[in-house]
């Protein structure tokens, strides 16, 4: 949305509506406001739990070079990536057991 011109004020809106989890609706409603009274987008997140040190660096590093954008979206392939890897590594983990299992039930 930020590479098409959307102000970041909208898009955190568009995104805290579309979010399933109500702490992280809750966490970037409030960012909102921070981001209103003039303070950065990572500095808002900055100590805030709910949110990877390494996407706050980021965000940090994209606000800083104008390519926030861009950055956003290496963060999300980035995540994507990390949530592939363990899905993958979980079903390797599980296809024993589940043989087993189907053989004792068999």
């Amino acid at each position: 949305m930020l590479g098409s011109g959307v102000s970041i004020v909208e898009s955190l809106k568009i995104v805290s509506d579309a979010v399933g989890n109500e702490a992280y609706r809750q966490r970037i409603l409030l960012m909102i406001e921070d981001i209103r009274s003039g303070i950065k987008m990572w500095e808002a997140l900055d100590g805030d739990p709910l949110f990877p040190d390494m996407m706050i660096q980021m965000i940090q590093v994209g606000e800083q070079s104008a390519k926030l954008d861009m950055t956003i979206v290496k963060v999300a392939d980035f995540y994507d990536e990390q949530v592939d890897t363990i899905a993958a590594n979980i079903n390797k983990l599980l296809e024993p057991f589940i043989i087993v299992f189907l053989a004792v039930v068999v």
